[in-house]
């Protein structure tokens, strides 16, 4: 299997819901290297099980922020640039 089908994108992850995220399942050492060696992972920590599964467990402030923002992007698009009383709040604890 491609790396494609065995890994989920760092970014489509995050918009989904909280950590640890599992975002790799069933995969050999030698893919795990690979996706290390041609992603950017700088701001994330993972944590690898002995199945092969790949979790994010931890993400840096700044990319938290980026994650926050970018939800919130998305949602006013969904709102339709409704700004009181919008039928999708966001808020950020």
């Amino acid at each position: 299997m491609s790396l494609e089908k065995n890994f989920q994108s760092v970014k489509s992850s995050l918009r989904e819901r909280s950590l640890p995220i599992q975002i790799g399942w069933n995969l050999s050492v030698e893919k795990i290297d690979t996706f290390f060696e041609r992603q950017d992972t700088c701001g994330y920590k993972f944590d690898i099980d002995p199945r092969g599964k790949v979790f994010i467990v931890e993400m840096e402030i700044s990319e938290h922020n980026f994650v926050v923002e970018r939800l919130k992007d998305y949602f006013k698009v969904h709102n339709g640039g409704v700004v009181y009383d919008p039928p999708i709040d966001v808020g950020v604890l």
